[in-house]
C-alpha cells in the first residue's frame, strides 16, 4: 500500500480487517503513505490485537512525530504484538521517540527483532538512550 495517500478512514478499515482473527497478512508496507495521528492510533491497536498476525510492519517515510512514536510503542510493549520487524527510515522524531523505543526495547513483552531507523536524526542523546535498551536482558533486537 505504499506510496498512497491514506485517509484515516481507510487507515481505519485496513486496521480493523487486519485485527479480524480470519485475516493472515504478516507483512503492511505504508511507506510514503502520509498517515495522520489517527492512523498511528489505529495501527498501535492493530499491534495490540491478539487475533493480529502481524510480523513486519514498514512505516518509512512518513512523518513520524514523538506522539505517534509514542502511540506505536504502547502496542509494540503489547503482550499480544507478534511484529518481529519495524521500519520507520527516513522519518522525523526526536530524543523524546528515542525514549518510547528504549521502553520497547527493554520491554519484557517486546518480541521485536529488527529495527530500521537509517537516515533518522536521533541525536547522540537518542542513540544513547537506543543503547541502554540494546543491553537490556529483554531485550531480543538482532538487527539495528
Amino acid at each position: 500500500m505504499s506510496i498512497n495517500t491514506l485517509q484515516d478512514s481507510a487507515l481505519n478499515l485496513l486496521s480493523a480487517s487486519v485485527k479480524s482473527p480470519e485475516c493472515t497478512l504478516k507483512t503492511l508496507r505504508l511507506s510514503l503513505c502520509n498517515l495522520s495521528e489517527t492512523s498511528y492510533e489505529a495501527l498501535s491497536s492493530v499491534l495490540n490485537c491478539q487475533s493480529s498476525s502481524l510480523r513486519e510492519l514498514d512505516l518509512s517515510n512518513n512523518t513520524l512525530r514523538d506522539s505517534a512514536v509514542k502511540l506505536l510503542s504502547a502496542g509494540l510493549r503489547s503482550p499480544h504484538c507478534k511484529l518481529n520487524m519495524l521500519r520507520l527510515s527516513h522519518c522525523q522524531f526526536s530524543e523524546r521517540g528515542c525514549e518510547d523505543l528504549f521502553s520497547v526495547l527493554s520491554s519484557q513483552s517486546s518480541i521485536l527483532r529488527e529495527l530500521d531507523l537509517s537516515n533518522s536524526d536521533l541525536q547522540d542523546s537518542g542513540v544513547k538512550l537506543l543503547s541502554v535498551g540494546l543491553k537490556s536482558q529483554h531485550c531480543n533486537m538482532e538487527t539495528l
